[in-house]
């Protein structure tokens, strides 16, 4: 469990250095996880005119222009309820 939250807190500081590498991690972990949270959420009407991904990249988008100094996501759990 330490290990996981210290793999977690190194994570998070790749990431708010800029790296894409850990970006691209991050993506890769909470991106499913996200994609169905929007499609539980999206109203069945609205789902035939929008694309799911494109919540997605919208949600992507605003974390990463986000000054992630300002936030501390000190296990994986709170950053996905922040998500």
């Amino acid at each position: 469990m330490a290990d996981d939250a210290r793999e977690f807190a190194g994570l998070m500081q790749r990431v708010g250095a800029g790296s894409e590498g850990a970006a691209g991690e991050l993506v890769g972990r909470y991106g499913a996880h996200i994609l169905r949270i929007v499609r539980s959420q999206l109203n069945r009407k609205l789902r035939t005119k929008f694309d799911s991904a494109d919540f997605v990249q919208a949600v992507w988008a605003s974390f990463f222009a986000l000054p992630l100094d300002r936030y501390n996501f000190e296990e994986s759990a709170t950053l996905a309820g922040f998500l």
